[in-house]
């Protein structure tokens, strides 16, 4: 007799096979249903029946006279290139290609942050590599090789989209979906950004991946990729900060990587940076940089926002099924943070859904931001030194410069700009926690208050798409606070541990 494993998979295949009969009944009476049809080509993809899903998609793709123009073809396109990354079929199909608008920065705009690179001496480098990667975006293909491997990293990709129902429910008017980003294990914009500059690494022939770290973070998840890749990492980090991060020592050094250690200046931990940057120069032809966001020149904002987007277009493929529509809000946390630059673009050509960036409405906080000082925007008014110690914490930054791009986003008025209060911010926290069991950051909290007081407004149809990437672990101190929204002056968070 067959084991309960054995009969399990015995009844799926079953029911894989009613309801492929099914479809295909439907389709047989009636060939204009493209949702039955597009449901026919996800269960041929679900099980990786290839020649099938093939010769469907050629049925599909001749009753499409303006492929470029429908959502349906886009979501067969995408599976078709992860199910077969070599047919023509699939390729040259510019639909998840996302190409950004410059920021509007002028010379004096472009004076006030330097990126670290700039130096004419590093030129011929990045120049190099960025006549390199125009060709290899070119290939559709390259994206689906990213998405694929990112489903093999702590990424946990693709991360859940959940209907917060009971939510739903209490608040009246749309449907509160959540993207659980905060579900993987490391920074899901960091590991799609590296992730993206490995692959291209190894498409470009380079063996070694160089990068410095400050807290060793970008460097565990160097060595991950690396060790996927078949490739070397080479991690440049802090000498002090190695003693207090000796856990990811630890950890690069389990996924073979080489951990050399770097003696920084204080509040200059851009001197980690640059010591990979010195050794990519000396041996270019056969490693490549990791670096962050913005904190390289050209073409590295450029590759790492396009890598990042594959987080919108995860989301795009899991909003576009059968019987779905398009969000009519998608909505993140503002400030500083990195969650729009990865979401947003896909969804950018589509008029339909409101992009939305939430931010505190705090007054010391707007005072900061109408400031023209770029450390006063972020903060209280500096002096000279508190400035030279504020900039040592941007150096650790992962994306030091990301208001560039939220710039580009707000001028673009594609994306809004919206904000909330503190005691909004609080109930929706309450709220999430009581109706669906999900705890959410502070920043998050008053990007969900907003969505609270706004889909009471929209149609129990419509969706509203609520970005989640804050990992509560570090910042319950945080999250104390908030809610009780009495915190004595001056108070800090315990440390966790008693030093000896």
């Amino acid at each position: 007799m067959p084991n309960k494993g054995e009969a399990s998979t015995e009844k799926l295949q079953d029911f894989y096979q009613e309801l492929e009969q099914l479809l295909l009944k439907q389709l047989e009476e009636k060939p204009s249903l493209d949702d039955v049809r597009v449901k026919l080509l996800e269960l041929y993809f679900e099980q990786h029946r290839r020649d099938d899903f093939l010769k469907a998609a050629r049925t599909f793709a001749r009753l499409q006279p303006k492929r470029a123009e429908s959502r349906d073809w886009q979501r067969v396109a995408s599976m078709g290139r992860m199910l077969a990354p070599g047919e023509a079929l699939f390729s040259g199909q510019d639909s998840d290609r996302i190409e950004f608008i410059s920021a509007p920065s002028g010379p004096q705009e472009a004076a006030r942050v330097q990126r670290f690179g700039d130096e004419a001496r590093y030129r011929p480098l990045f120049d190099e590599l960025a006549a390199q990667y125009r060709e290899v975006r070119k290939d559709p293909r390259f994206l689906t090789e990213l998405e694929l491997l990112l489903m093999a990293l702590p990424t946990r990709r693709p991360t859940p989209l959940i209907h917060a129902r009971r939510l739903s429910e209490h608040l009246g008017g749309a449907q509160i979906h959540l993207k659980r980003e905060d579900l993987a294990d490391s920074n899901p914009h960091l590991t799609v950004a590296v992730a993206g500059q490995a692959l291209l690494a190894r498409r470009l022939g380079r063996k070694t991946l160089v990068t410095g770290t400050a807290d060793g973070r970008r460097g565990v998840i160097a060595a991950t990729i690396a060790a996927r890749l078949g490739l070397r990492a080479l991690v440049f980090m802090d000498a002090a900060q190695g003693e207090r991060a000796a856990a990811n020592v630890l950890l690069m050094n389990l996924l073979g990587a080489d951990v050399q250690a770097v003696k920084v200046t204080p509040f200059r931990n851009r001197d980690v940076r640059e010591a990979g940057l010195l050794h990519w120069e000396k041996n270019a032809s056969d490693s490549f940089l990791l670096t962050g966001l913005d904190a390289a020149p050209a073409p590295y904002p450029l590759m790492t926002q396009e890598f990042t987007a594959a987080i919108g277009r995860e989301l795009r493929r899991q909003m576009s099924g059968p019987g779905k529509t398009l969000p009519a809000m998608i909505v993140t946390r503002g400030s500083h943070a990195a969650d729009a630059l990865g979401l947003f673009p896909a969804f950018l050509a589509e008029p339909g859904t409101r992009l939305v960036c939430v931010e505190p409405e705090d007054e010391d906080e707007l005072d900061q931001r109408k400031a023209s000082d770029p450390f006063t925007q972020v903060g209280m008014p500096m002096s000279a030194s508190e400035k030279t110690v504020a900039q040592g914490i941007l150096d650790r930054l992962e994306y030091p410069s990301v208001a560039r791009e939220h710039a580009m986003f707000r001028a673009s008025g594609r994306v809004e700009y919206v904000e909330t209060s503190r005691a909004r911010a609080r109930q929706g926290l309450q709220d999430l926690a009581r109706f669906e069991g999900v705890v959410a950051g502070v920043q998050t909290a008053h990007a969900l208050a907003w969505i609270c007081a706004t889909a009471r407004d929209l149609k129990p149809t419509q969706t509203v798409v609520l970005m989640m990437t804050e990992q509560i672990g570090n910042a319950l101190w945080d999250i104390r606070r908030l809610v009780e929204d009495n915190p004595p002056p001056g108070q800090r968070a315990p440390p966790d541990k008693k030093q000896k």
